[in-house]
């Protein structure tokens, strides 16, 4: 019965995309912003802004239905394929666009975000097949990282927030954070005898890059903070902080 379904599900899938494939052809070129693709400055922006839209909102759908998942429920499977499937539709639409050059960094950054989340499917085909919660689970972390990527390479390609950003999943996975529990001071090193720079409210998040040998101290970065330093104690840390080098 389940491989029934799982065959049924998979043609499906490759049913809905040749679908959705003709009906973007079939769709009048002033009725769909970004059913073709042009170098034109005027049009280009609206086409990216609904290409990126599109794979935004799939992925936040996919996001939703994992966060309350059945998995033996048809409906609920059959579900995550379309939205995976529509996240990957969005994708092929966005990078086959052609950017004017003055915007083609913006257009490259976004492709690139995305760069880890065109094979979702893929995923939830498989923990589909084998009734197994870890891809699904992969998928759910690769939807949100490349949302996250998505974000910053639109709004800010180039800047010091998209440079920070880690450039893969799996480096991702390696990132020690910390997210702030009361106020707190950012200072220009490693003590209370450096000036204060900036400052932190309870659940700002940041990155952690250094930490003095002791580990009472943490060099971080956050999106209004660039190599500033904390007291450990002012915040909650996730990952070990051993694996950040120890910054002179």
């Amino acid at each position: 019965m389940r491989s029934r379904w799982v065959a049924r599900v998979a043609v499906g899938l490759v049913a809905l995309l040749a679908g959705c494939a003709g009906q973007v052809g079939a769709l009048p070129s002033s009725s769909l912003v970004m059913a073709r693709p042009t170098a034109s400055p005027e049009t280009f922006p609206l086409q990216m802004r609904a290409a990126v839209k599109a794979v935004d909102e799939a992925l936040e759908r996919v996001l939703a239905l994992l966060a309350e998942p059945d998995y033996l429920d048809d409906a609920w499977r059959e579900d995550v394929v379309n939205a995976v499937t529509l996240a990957d539709l969005g994708y092929r639409q966005l990078d086959e666009l052609v950017p004017p050059d003055d915007q083609r960094e913006k257009h490259e950054a976004a492709v690139k975000a995305l760069s880890g989340c065109q094979d979702l499917a893929s995923f939830v085909l498989k923990g589909i097949n084998n009734l197994d919660k870890g891809p699904f689970d992969e998928v759910a972390a690769r939807a949100e990282f490349c949302r996250t990527k998505l974000e910053v390479a639109t709004r800010a390609p180039g800047s010091a927030e998209a440079r920070a950003l880690p450039e893969s999943l799996e480096a991702a996975r390696q990132v020690v954070r910390l997210t702030v529990t009361r106020d707190a001071n950012l200072r220009g090193g490693p003590g209370t005898n450096y000036p204060r720079v900036a400052t932190a409210a309870p659940g700002d998040q940041f990155t952690i890059t250094g930490r003095t040998e002791k580990g009472d101290w943490l060099r971080v970065t956050g999106a209004n903070a660039r190599d500033v330093w904390i007291a450990a104690f002012l915040g909650r840390i996730e990952g070990d902080p051993q694996s950040a080098p120890v910054a002179p």
